[in-house]
């Protein structure tokens, strides 16, 4: 699995191969229907030569299947593994 631009092969040059083999504790999220990788706080893409490290989308439509709800100092929020997001009028953010 990669990401459906890779062939274009415009990503090489700005995005630098970051593992070759995505390391065991990493997990895949699927986030507004686009698969990463997300492993110590960054997101990573597939791409045929390894995982390069991206940034995530700033507002999600919709959280990911396995949200719950979570209080953070008194203020809801989301988590789908280590992710956390918090509701805005924009989409829910991600918070990490």
């Amino acid at each position: 699995y990669y990401h459906k631009d890779w062939d274009n092969h415009k990503h090489w040059k700005n995005h630098p191969i970051s593992f070759r083999n995505l390391p065991r504790k990493a997990v895949m999220v699927h986030l507004d229907g686009e698969g990463y990788i997300f492993y110590k706080g960054r997101f990573y893409m597939a791409s045929p030569f390894g995982y390069y490290r991206v940034d995530p989308p700033q507002y999600l439509k919709i959280l990911p299947r396995g949200s719950h709800r979570v209080w953070v100092n008194n203020h809801p929020m989301f988590r789908y593994h280590d992710i956390l997001f918090i509701e805005t009028p924009f989409g829910f953010k991600i918070m990490i």
